[in-house]
């Protein structure tokens, strides 16, 4: 029984799809079919029920994975600790976009000038890639919000919290309505984030919960782009606190609304029962040490 059709199995157990798993590895889809088929040989019994989609695991395969999950976060942790002798080592870290411009940098900083050899590789996601990639194991970990109900597979340590900010131009009359209610908001338009952020889910929430209409009239990925069209008047945003500078209060209108969007919890995910090298326990370390700092 070859370690690579083991591994090959295991991604693709994880991640419901070929395709992902041969990604991950950075093999060939056909490659990744050939491990499972010869394993499944080996076995004498299917892994998969090929016929649902997105594929799934019998209950032999999900036996199997069950017994060969420690085995595979073993070699894991073997490669890690092999690759740590050396004299550089890399941390995978993927985090919402308004972190990495707002929050990470001077975690970063701190972190390098105390470790100058660990190589970092941040990735800006929407929280479910950010998910997706720390259940497969392609990051060490994922910064992000917290959610109702938090997947088994992954550990979760929060952080700290943030708050939702109003933004509209200088002197608007929204500023003067406080505390300002949804309906004083409904009557503006709006500049969204894209549908799969959980700002815009928030905010399209507490709408419907009040029965609101609102106008929505552009969208954009990026908070600082929201910024730059709310200063020209172009409509009504919000952002985290965490994505404003102190520059920003001297070109834009900024209001609290944690009255109308509770505040959210910020933190770190992590597979479980991963093996953590050094470099990602220290990361770790500087990011507690943001927390107590803050």
């Amino acid at each position: 029984m070859q370690t690579q059709h083991i591994v090959s199995f295991y991604h693709v157990a994880r991640l419901r799809s070929i395709t992902k798993a041969a990604d991950i590895q950075g093999l060939a889809q056909p490659t990744v079919t050939s491990h499972l088929k010869k394993l499944e040989e080996e076995l004498g019994f299917s892994l998969f029920d090929r016929i649902k989609r997105p594929i799934m695991l019998t209950s032999d395969g999900a036996a199997v994975l069950e017994m060969i999950g420690p085995i595979v976060n073993g070699l894991s942790a073997l490669k890690i600790h092999a690759d740590s002798q050396g004299r550089d080592v890399s941390l995978t870290i993927a985090a919402y976009a308004d972190l990495v411009l707002h929050y990470l940098p001077q975690v970063i900083q701190r972190f390098r000038t105390e470790y100058p050899n660990v190589h970092i590789r941040l990735l800006a996601r929407h929280h479910s890639e950010m998910i997706q990639m720390a259940r497969s194991g392609e990051v060490d970990l994922a910064l992000s919000t917290t959610q109702n109900v938090l997947d088994s597979s992954l550990d979760f340590m929060d952080l700290f919290t943030s708050s939702t900010m109003m933004l509209t131009p200088l002197g608007h009359e929204l500023l003067e309505q406080q505390p300002v209610r949804l309906e004083d908001i409904s009557k503006w338009p709006l500049i969204l984030y894209g549908p799969n952020t959980i700002l815009r889910t928030r905010l399209e929430r507490a709408f419907r919960e009040q029965g609101l209409d609102y106008e929505m009239v552009m969208e954009m990925d990026n908070v600082e782009y929201a910024k730059r069209y709310v200063r020209i008047g172009m409509g009504i945003s919000f952002c985290s606190n965490l994505s404003l500078e102190p520059e920003d209060y001297d070109t834009l209108g900024i209001a609290d609304v944690d009255h109308l969007f509770s505040n959210v919890t910020i933190g770190m995910y992590t597979l479980k029962g991963k093996f953590q090298g050094t470099s990602v326990r220290n990361f770790i370390d500087s990011l507690r040490g943001s927390r107590l700092a803050s």
